[in-house]
């Protein structure tokens, strides 16, 4: 199995692993082994996956910490972070917290389906559903790639709201 590390500087490297299992924890090592370099230029980049990597390591109040110091450092505004923030809260069923971050990643980028599903997502957790539509129905109808084009096909089978 292969997983790919993204680069401060946007590129890819593949690091393959024989474990599926390892590969978030090795993702992990690569992302702080990156972390620890001082002179990263896009240090923002580096965190938010980093904190990504932590979250699916189910590390998330290291990984708040991480997107924390990412969202100062571009001072609140790249939606990458926002989205990520709001994904950790919506992890600890925080869903009015992650609403807030989310909403704020939303108004910097209203294109990106990832964030329109995390809405969703927050929205359905709230109980309100009609508002969770308009936005699962935008992230449905991207044609943009999103890696979670199908946890949002499964929130909408959930929901009973066909796009």
């Amino acid at each position: 199995m292969a997983i790919k590390i993204r680069l401060p500087n946007g590129r890819y490297i593949k690091v393959e692993t024989d474990d599926p299992k390892n590969a978030q924890q090795k993702a992990q090592s690569y992302y702080e082994q990156i972390y620890n370099l001082s002179t990263i230029p896009d240090r923002v980049t580096v965190l938010n996956n980093f904190a990504n990597a932590l979250a699916e390591n189910k590390q998330n109040k290291r990984a708040q910490s991480i997107i924390d110091v990412a969202i100062a450092l571009s001072k609140g505004a790249d939606s990458y972070t926002l989205s990520t923030k709001g994904w950790l809260f919506l992890l600890e069923d925080k869903n009015a917290q992650a609403l807030e971050a989310l909403r704020r990643a939303h108004a910097l980028d209203s294109t990106r389906p990832t964030i329109n599903y995390r809405i969703a997502l927050a929205l359905s957790n709230l109980k309100r559903y009609s508002e969770a539509f308009e936005y699962l129905d935008v992230a449905l109808k991207s044609q943009t790639p999103f890696d979670d084009r199908i946890a949002a096909q499964e929130l909408a089978k959930e929901l009973n709201y066909v796009p």
